[in-house]
């Protein structure tokens, strides 16, 4: 494990953790496009690993988590996030599909949340799923993706609602998440409140709770009002969800 200054010549903003190594390698392709400089491993960089790479803004870790169990979250998440909290990063993102793949016996996203915000001291969780360039939206709390030439609810999309695995039974985001935990409680923040400048990531109403604040994003106007919220609130909620 490396140690909480290995990365002290770093300014590093993103430190991520793939549930799959697509998703881990996409979360590097975009922020490599964006002009900041990331790099992949597949388990936690050594100090002699990291001095390769001196001008890192993002780090990130790919894994299998999509599709192991709760209890393989239980014995390999925590040493990753306190892995990455060690990298001093602006924000500690959880990577996920952005078809939300997961379910509570399997790839659990709520699972892995209870994990991370023990281990970061976060109570509020923003959560962004929607991509709209790759036709995946959010519209007040429920997933949409794009199939052939239509726009579907994530619960009557053809594929997702008859995955193999994990089907979709369940379009509203916080609610899906919160049914994989007994300790989260379902926030949404509405694209209209984005848009008129009203939105702002809540605290848990029960005490000692964690808060699931799913973020709308249909276009790129409520994207950018998204990534600024959650940018602002980084002090107090390091911790987030997403996809790429």
């Amino acid at each position: 494990m490396i140690q909480s200054n290995s990365a002290a010549c770093q300014d590093i903003l993103v430190a991520w953790y793939g549930d799959d190594f697509t998703g881990a390698a996409a979360t590097m392709e975009v922020l490599t496009f964006s002009g900041l400089p990331s790099v992949l491993f597949l388990d936690m960089p050594t100090q002699d690993q990291l001095k390769q790479f001196p001008d890192l803004r993002g780090i990130g870790i790919a894994s299998t988590a999509r599709t192991q169990s709760p209890e393989w979250m239980d014995d390999n998440l925590p040493a990753i996030f306190s892995g990455l909290d060690d990298l001093s990063p602006d924000l500690v993102h959880y990577k996920v599909c952005s078809t939300l793949d997961s379910a509570p016996h399997i790839g659990s996203i709520g699972r892995a949340i209870d994990i991370g915000t023990k281990c970061l001291g976060t109570q509020s969780v923003p959560v962004m799923i929607a991509a709209p360039k790759m036709q995946r939206y959010q519209c007040f709390g429920h997933l949409f993706a794009g199939v052939n030439n239509d726009v579907l609810r994530l619960d009557r999309h053809p594929v997702m609602s008859r995955h193999p695995v994990t089907p979709m039974m369940e379009s509203d985001v916080a609610r899906h998440i919160c049914l994989q935990s007994d300790q989260l409680e379902g926030h949404h923040i509405p694209f209209t409140d984005l848009k008129a400048g009203h939105g702002q990531i809540p605290q848990p109403e029960t005490p000692g709770g964690k808060a699931v604040v799913a973020i709308d994003s249909i276009d790129a106007e409520t994207d950018a009002h998204a990534g600024k919220l959650i940018w602002d609130a980084r002090e107090r909620c390091r911790f987030v969800v997403g996809s790429q």
